[in-house]
């Protein structure tokens, strides 16, 4: 019998009767550092390492049962995580886009940042299986993944040491296939309990709430849904660590008192980190780009410090490798237009190739020619104008006209042409979406209509967008 033939015989058979095989039913455990304190156990995120053969299925159903989701529009726009063309960056842009366009209109903006307390061990089975029926998801489907939930076991596995097996009595499994997707459904329904006035925006139980305030009266609001949705998780069993919970206010307006849950006076804070990225009550992003480039340089030390080799070809792959992706994870949410955070930023990649073997008296931008290098700043243009096409193009869940305004009465240039409101704040006017018009209004209209993302890259290497930087190449 075949490999395929095999594996459609044990995929048929428990689907067929709505169950799974025991051997299915345990997992090992491995602890993940998220942040804080590496002694203290609760700082781990539990990452379940299920059956290969499982896993399999689990990506079948996944896709079934998404597609059934897509066809009937039963997914809360709210929610950006784990969901295709969905991502951290797509999240906080939105929300961005919101909090620019207030605080262009003369409002503020208060901000609520809740936390749940290990929210994927905390779903309630039966609880779970209520929602899965009001989306249609019945039968032998249902019954499977109900078998699929219950008697879990899982060990933990630490170093050489391992645990016994211990019942998992609720939650879903982190590190299946199917779990963040179980996890989506069971927190769907929490923006629809709040009023028009309040936003959310979720990523899997990252959740933040946010209201736009025109005077005093309407903190008050916010409060509200605070109070709205510690009930609603006392009634779906999720429970909230208020104690990390935390409020931010952009704009002129703070509030007189401070908000509360569950008894929990929140504090107001300065910055926040938000999905990895640390948002200031200035939304100038100086706090998050020092701390990169910290990260950043201390990184490329250690990469010089570890490599016996002094061949700069190899330690400048080994700094594309490590060191890049920390620079520019998110860059459309944070890029900075300021001459001072610019140049941080690029010192990185600056002292690092100076540092290098045979290179240290040639000028920046003749070591970055030798090493086959971009500046850190042109990479990020690259990056924003691809993060354009995708928006232009339908590619991400993101609707342009929300971002831009039509390109109408722009004679000159391509079909997909952008216009920009006035910006009466710095806010706006150093977003995404106010500084990244003058670069794609300057590409042909053979470019901005490639026909696909992988072209469109290609045909950015050809252009000169000198007019656009500012770094010094001496």
């Amino acid at each position: 019998m075949s490999n395929s033939l095999s594996l459609s015989v044990s995929f048929n058979s428990p689907l067929s009767i709505g169950a799974i095989p025991d051997p299915w039913r345990f997992s090992a455990v491995t602890p993940v550092f998220k942040k804080g304190d590496a002694s203290d156990p609760n700082n781990y995120r539990p990452i379940s390492l299920t059956a290969v053969c499982c896993r399999v299925l689990e990506s079948l159903i996944e896709d079934k049962i998404i597609q059934h989701l897509d066809h009937f529009s039963l997914l809360s726009p709210s929610q950006h995580g784990f969901l295709r063309r969905h991502s951290t960056q797509t999240n906080l842009l939105e929300t961005l886009n919101d909090w620019t366009v207030a605080l262009n209109n003369g409002e503020s903006v208060a901000v609520a940042y809740v936390d749940f307390s290990k929210a994927f061990d905390s779903v309630t089975h039966s609880k779970l299986l209520l929602k899965l029926t009001s989306f249609g998801l019945g039968g032998t489907l249902l019954q499977w993944i109900s078998d699929f939930l219950a008697r879990r076991c899982q060990k933990t596995i630490v170093g050489g040491a391992e645990s016994g097996y211990s019942p998992m009595p609720s939650g879903v499994p982190q590190g299946s296939v199917l779990g963040p997707l179980l996890f989506v459904l069971y927190i769907n329904d929490l923006p629809g309990v709040f009023d028009d006035s309040i936003r959310v925006k979720m990523y899997a139980d990252d959740v933040k709430l946010y209201t736009v305030l025109s005077s005093f009266h309407d903190f008050a609001a916010l409060q509200t849904a605070l109070s709205t949705l510690s009930s609603w998780a006392l009634t779906w069993q999720l429970p909230i660590s208020f104690r990390k919970c935390s409020t931010l206010c952009l704009g002129h307006l703070s509030p007189n008192c401070p908000f509360s849950m569950g008894g929990v006076d929140l504090p107001l804070l300065d910055s926040v980190s938000d999905l990895g990225v640390t948002v200031d009550n200035q939304l100038r992003f100086e706090v998050h780009i020092r701390d990169l480039a910290r990260k950043g340089h201390a990184t490329a030390n250690l990469i010089r410090r570890s490599f016996m080799t002094r061949d700069p070809f190899i330690l400048t792959s080994a700094f594309t490798t490590y060191v890049r992706p920390i620079l520019e994870s998110a860059s459309s949410v944070w890029s900075p237009t300021y001459l001072g955070l610019i140049a941080l930023l690029e010192s990185v990649q600056r002292r690092f190739t100076k540092r290098l073997f045979g290179l240290w008296e040639l000028p920046y931008g003749d070591r970055l020619i030798l090493l086959g290098l971009d500046t850190l700043e042109r990479r990020r243009l690259i990056l924003d104008l691809q993060f354009c096409y995708k928006m232009v193009h339908g590619l991400l869940p993101l609707e342009p006209d929300l971002f831009f305004s039509p390109g109408y009465g722009l004679t000159r240039g391509h079909r997909y042409k952008l216009g920009v409101s006035l910006s009466r704040s710095n806010s706006r006017k150093h977003f995404f979406a106010s500084r990244i018009v003058p670069v794609w209004n300057f590409l042909p209209d053979s470019v901005v209509s490639s026909v696909s993302l992988s072209s469109f890259k290609r045909s950015l290497a050809q252009f000169d967008f000198t007019s656009f930087l500012h770094t010094d190449l001496h």
